[in-house]
């Protein structure tokens, strides 16, 4: 990504720079975003610096904050251009103020306030303000506190670390800052790069269903190599591809189309995501396409393709193999890869082959 200057007749590109070689430190980076925490995510709330409420440990949260709900949120800041163990760190944080009360979190604040010379007395108000509480009873959410990771970037270690984390019930974002410098000014850019925001409401659908079902005692089987794909998506080219397709993935799952995901990897192809058909008890690889990318670094780099599965088509899909081949500009192969762009259309004919697929499954179980 490039930041530039927009002079009026020409574009100036900002130079890219390193915290470390503008000689700023963590706690630099901690002032700046503790007064602007909306570089991380609108709405958040300070309410307390450098907390450390424990016995036995010489370690603080850098911030912690209020969410737009009232959820408490640790806040784990990094300089470093791989954020490599702020992961573990923020989840021992965040269980260490699970049970804040209240009364604690006020507490926290008048502290905060006073290193501030700020009216500690006005710690109440502001944190029921937050809250649109005007009562005593005003509270806070903290028995699963999100945690938010901000660093100059992350290495595919802790991403791969918090994918699986969020898989299994944790909210953590991770927020890349960088830094530019253009006219002996520097710049500060944030993007969120996990969860990935364009699919990040398609997860949490999928997350609540399956809650929804654990509930019900039906149980999900679940596929934990399917975060290698996702993992790999913040380092690959053609983002903007890739995303789409994922977000497809996620759509085919949150409408009960497939019943989870398996990952690939061939020296090849790269990586692929196979989503399974609802009758993977009988028939445990089912699927109709994989989506295939290849990761930053790997040889002839190109588009992500979609391989389409004949055999799989035959048993659940017939009536749509048609409809797919005309968008496709070809035949249906025992796994031939889609080389031309992968149009809206394509993929609205691939979701009506997996509708079919899951009506003819759900007929035969019958």
């Amino acid at each position: 990504m490039a930041l530039y200057k927009w002079n009026e007749e020409n574009l100036t590109a900002a130079k890219p720079v390193t915290f470390a070689h503008e000689d700023l430190y963590e706690k630099d980076l901690q002032d700046v975003v503790r007064d602007a925490p909306e570089v991380l995510e609108e709405g958040l709330f300070v309410i307390a610096e450098e907390y450390s409420n424990w016995e036995e440990s010489g370690r603080s949260i850098d911030l912690l904050a209020l969410d737009n709900d009232g959820r408490l949120v640790v806040v784990e800041l990094k300089r470093t251009l791989s954020g490599d163990h702020m992961d573990l760190q923020a989840v021992r944080y965040a269980a260490m103020v699970s049970n804040m009360t209240f009364d604690q979190v006020v507490q926290a604040h008048r502290k905060y306030l006073a290193r501030r010379n700020r009216e500690v007395d006005a710690a109440t108000d502001e944190i029921r303000a937050h809250l649109d509480g005007a009562n005593a009873d005003a509270d806070v959410d903290s028995e699963f506190p999100r945690i938010i990771l901000a660093s100059g970037d992350f290495s595919t270690e802790l991403t791969t670390s918090v994918l699986w984390l969020n898989d299994n019930g944790l909210d953590i974002k991770c927020v890349r800052l960088d830094l530019y410098r253009s006219d002996e000014r520097l710049y500060l850019d944030s993007n969120q790069v996990l969860p990935i925001p364009q699919a990040q409401d398609y997860q949490i659908r999928i997350r609540d269903k399956d809650k929804e079902r654990r509930a019900r005692g039906k149980g999900v089987e679940k596929y934990p190599d399917a975060d290698k794909f996702h993992g790999g998506i913040q380092s690959a080219p053609h983002q903007k591809e890739i995303t789409k397709l994922y977000k497809w993935a996620m759509e085919l799952q949150a409408e009960e189309l497939c019943s989870g995901f398996v990952t690939t990897f061939s020296t090849r192809d790269g990586y692929g995501l196979k989503p399974l058909l609802p009758d993977h008890n009988k028939n445990p690889y089912a699927c109709l396409v994989t989506i295939h990318y290849k990761p930053a670094g790997f040889p002839r780099p190109g588009p992500p393709q979609i391989a389409v599965w004949k055999h799989w088509f035959d048993k659940y899909a017939s009536d749509s193999i048609q409809q797919v081949e005309k968008e496709m500009g070809g035949t249906i192969g025992g796994g031939n890869l889609v080389k031309r762009p992968l149009t809206d259309t394509l993929l609205e004919a691939l979701l009506e082959a997996h509708k079919e697929a899951a009506r003819n499954i759900k007929k035969d179980s019958k």
